[in-house]
């Protein structure tokens, strides 16, 4: 890759410069964004765009940093270069393909540009994302942070069984909607700690209480993560009866959850009725 980009002194007043890795990301973007015309499967890829997998484009954008900005972080950064109007972002069912808006006119004249041979993606780079590609690189950015407690075995005991339940956790919310995409698992992680730390819950309340919204007709569609399950979580413990076991609502039987409220609210009536009596 050889050459140079235009980057106009009027960014550093825009929102794009608003947030240092917001701004960082986009300078990485328009860096490695095709500069030519090329083709891929097919299709006319223009110069100001890029075809990548969500995957690998944190190696891509990595540059001189010493390790890659993690996929949920990069998601939200591109999320932000989104609303702004600076990219837009096409996906199909194997790739993505990313548009820096204005290409054309802050970069110059496109039509004198030869063909781009190469993109440097490969089938392998546009494979679609899992979780497993996300505990990898949760995996990965987590070594840093491990050899800092490769002394304090129980903390790290701590963390690899927050890591299991919150990778059950993503498991059960693909129950509920099956194309989910996968989390930033460091932060459902960093949640979990901090129910069990700073709130007082145990892993088998956290488990317990997840699962009964999981499997409610309503909390199953609002508690699709251990922060919103942090969030709600008094208010779900209380209605699962204080952590007995109770019947669960049957998914998508709205009809079932209506008749059991009716049946409370009459219940709840009567008995004033008595008490006037």
């Amino acid at each position: 890759m050889n050459g140079f980009i235009k980057l106009h002194r009027k960014i550093l007043q825009s929102d794009v410069a608003a947030d240092e890795g917001t701004f960082h990301t986009f300078v990485m973007i328009i860096m490695t964004c095709n500069w030519k015309r090329a083709r891929f499967k097919g299709r006319e890829i223009l110069p100001g765009q890029m075809v990548f997998a969500w995957r690998t484009l944190p190696e891509r954008l990595q540059g001189a940093m010493p390790r890659p900005v993690a996929i949920g972080t990069l998601r939200k950064r591109v999320g932000e270069l989104v609303q702004i109007g600076a990219v837009e972002v096409e996906s199909t069912p194997k790739y993505s393909i990313l548009t820096v808006v204005n290409w054309a006119k802050y970069q110059g004249s496109v039509s004198r540009f030869d063909t781009q041979d190469a993109f440097g993606v490969s089938e392998i780079d546009t494979q679609s994302d899992t979780l497993d590609d996300t505990l990898i690189d949760t995996d990965r950015r987590s070594k840093s942070k491990n050899e800092k407690n490769v002394d304090d075995p129980i903390a790290n005991k701590e963390k690899t069984l927050d890591k299991e339940l919150a990778t059950w956790m993503f498991r059960e919310v693909q129950r509920v909607v099956p194309k989910a995409k996968a989390p930033n698992l460091e932060t459902w992680i960093n949640d979990i700690r901090l129910m069990r730390e700073r709130d007082g819950h145990t892993r088998h309340e956290i488990r317990t209480v997840f699962q009964w919204a999981n499997a409610d007709s309503f909390w199953s569609k609002n508690i699709l993560c251990p922060g919103k399950l942090r969030k709600q979580f008094p208010q779900l413990h209380a209605r699962m009866g204080g952590g007995k076991t109770l019947p669960t609502t049957p998914r998508n039987d709205l009809a079932a959850e209506a008749r059991r409220r009716r049946a409370e609210k009459e219940a709840k009536h009567g008995t004033r009725r008595e008490a006037v009596a």
